[in-house]
C-alpha cells in the first residue's frame, strides 16, 4: 500500500505549517499517529464514507489536533481517496476545524474538483509518494 497525495493536499499542508503560532503545526504528526498502524482494508474502511465510484473510495477522516489538545471532532479533517485497484490511499485534502483556516465542510463542488485534480495528477504522474512512518517524507518512485 503506498501513500500519495496531490497538490491540494501538500498546499494545505505547507499552508496549516506556515505559522507556528496558528496552532497547526502538529498535522502531519496527527495524520501519521492516525493512519500509520492501519492496513488498507482497515483505512478503505473508515467512517465518514462521503463517496463511492467502483473501487474507489472518497473518506473524510477526523483527526485530533494534538499540539491545541483538540479532540478528532473539533481537530483537523483529511480527505482521503482510497483506490483498490492501485491500492493506495490518496492524500486529497486537510483542513482545520478551528481557527485561522477553519472550514465547517466541503461543498460538493469542492469535493468533485478533488477527484479531478486526483484523475489528472495521477494520469499526468504528478503525484507524490509518501512514507507514512516518516512524517509523510516524499519518497522516490523507481
Amino acid at each position: 500500500m503506498q501513500f500519495i497525495s496531490i497538490s491540494s493536499f501538500r498546499e494545505a499542508k505547507i499552508q496549516l505549517l506556515k505559522r507556528k503560532e496558528n496552532g497547526y503545526s502538529s498535522c502531519v504528526e496527527d495524520i501519521c499517529e492516525a493512519l500509520k498502524d492501519l492496513d488498507f482494508e482497515s483505512i478503505y474502511n473508515l467512517h465518514f464514507l462521503v463517496r463511492e465510484i467502483g473501487d474507489l473510495r472518497v473518506i473524510k477522516v477526523r483527526l485530533q489536533n494534538s499540539e491545541q489538545n483538540l479532540s478528532s471532532a473539533q481537530g483537523f479533517r483529511l480527505i482521503i481517496l482510497c483506490n483498490k485497484k492501485h491500492q493506495h490511499v490518496a492524500l486529497l485534502k486537510l483542513y482545520p476545524k478551528r481557527g485561522k483556516y477553519s472550514k465547517s465542510d466541503l461543498t460538493k463542488h469542492e469535493y468533485k474538483e478533488l477527484l479531478t485534480v486526483y484523475a489528472n495528477e495521477l494520469k499526468a504522474k504528478a503525484i507524490k509518494v509518501h512514507d507514512i512512518k516518516n512524517e509523510l517524507k516524499e519518497v522516490e518512485i523507481n
